[in-house]
């Protein structure tokens, strides 16, 4: 079983989790990672999938990590 701290980690940093994001895939990472990628469309090391935030739309915030 995970630890809290395992679950509050950023995927992509492996740090404690800050201003924690929802990418549209589900997964959660700190906000500072998200910065060029609300105007792009691109390719999510996390899941492999392609994801592009419609216009005007923003990243979640995940308030329980």
């Amino acid at each position: 079983m995970e630890s809290i701290r395992q679950l509050t980690r950023c995927k992509w940093c492996f740090s404690q989790l800050t201003e924690p994001v929802i990418l549209p895939c589900g997964d959660t990472v700190c906000q500072r990672h998200t910065a060029e990628l609300e105007r792009l469309e691109w390719r999510c090391g996390l899941c492999d999938g392609v994801h592009k935030l419609a216009k005007d739309e923003q990243f979640l915030v995940n308030n329980l990590a």
